[in-house]
């Protein structure tokens, strides 16, 4: 009896670190509009990527891209930079695709950025992005 009560303890306390394991591994919280942001909410969107770029890079660059796909001109831009940061061809396709992007939506240092891309295909475009104000 005092063997089976040993084993229902060590049981529970393995489910008890299984639990907390997990819920260390879960993403860090952000308490921007999440569910606007995914319905399609640029501006909600935009709001998950400033509120995470001070918690983790890959889930600044996630919420970026929501943001970006959402129609936000800024956005659309920091994708292109960071997606020109990469070394891969086909990064830097995509950049100049969301470069076009937030072109056409009339922001003016995209339009910048292009014009010196079509002038050199070559050249290294600084990939710090503007301020988000």
């Amino acid at each position: 009896m005092k063997k089976l009560a040993r084993c229902m303890i060590a049981l529970s306390a393995l489910v008890l670190c299984a639990e907390a394991s997990a819920q260390a591994k879960q993403e860090p919280k952000i308490s921007c509009p999440i569910d606007k942001a995914l319905s399609g909410e640029a501006l909600a969107a935009k709001l998950c990527a400033d509120e995470s770029l001070k918690i983790d890079q890959s889930m600044h660059r996630y919420w970026t891209q929501i943001a970006a796909e959402n129609g936000d001109a800024l956005c659309q831009y920091n994708l292109a930079l960071i997606l020109l940061g990469k070394k891969r061809q086909h990064d830097r396709v995509r950049a100049v695709f969301w470069l076009k992007k937030s072109a056409q939506s009339g922001f003016a240092l995209a339009k910048d950025v292009l014009e010196q891309l079509e002038k050199n295909p070559s050249i290294t475009i600084p990939v710090a992005p503007p301020p988000s104000n």
